[in-house]
């Protein structure tokens, strides 16, 4: 608990050996002042005293302060105390990077015999036909989108748009003339 400031401007007073006369002195004030006010400093008569009590015992100057309610360095008595280092920045988390192959073109599965059997029922069944009969159509349909390396998802697109639109093309390059653009051309 902290000690009174009359207890501990008595002790700062003891310890610098200063009676009312130099304490009188010291606040630049009268003998009956000191007297009058005794354990309490007159105007800025704090500084007077912990001027030399740093000196002589800083951790009673320091006491006295604390009593008074001032602070040494507010007072210029002492420097001030730097400011508390700002908190460390949190570590950056480790970034894990895994080397991870991605193919540049996904192979489709293999086909197996039930998906050729249900293209060619498929095909059979659009055109009112028995399987055998357009087997053979349909292989070399599929070989050439083979060769010139489309997807079946596409072909399948453009196959199942209006054959006019198609028929349209193929005229207008037969006239020389360049098709019309398609806005879906790529697909």
């Amino acid at each position: 608990m902290a000690r009174a400031f009359p207890v501990v401007y008595r002790d700062a007073c003891h310890e610098l050996g200063a009676e009312y006369r130099d304490l009188a002195k010291l606040y630049g004030v009268s003998l009956r002042t000191v007297q009058r006010r005794y354990g309490r400093p007159v105007g800025r008569g704090i500084i007077a005293i912990l001027k030399p009590l740093l000196t002589k015992n800083p951790a009673l100057a320091r006491e006295l302060a604390e009593a008074a309610g001032v602070d040494l360095a507010e007072l210029g008595l002492v420097p001030p105390e730097p400011p508390p280092e700002p908190p460390a920045p949190p570590p950056e988390p480790e970034v894990r990077v895994e080397k991870v192959f991605v193919p540049t073109r996904v192979e489709p599965p293999p086909a197996l015999r039930e998906h050729a059997d249900s293209v060619l029922l498929a095909g059979a069944h659009a055109l009112n036909q028995m399987p055998e009969s357009i087997r053979p159509a349909l292989a070399a349909a599929f070989a050439r989108a083979a060769e010139l390396g489309v997807s079946v998802a596409g072909l399948a697109e453009r196959l199942a748009r209006s054959p006019f639109a198609s028929a349209q093309a193929g005229a207008v390059a037969d006239r020389g003339a360049p098709p019309p653009a398609d806005p879906e051309e790529g697909v």
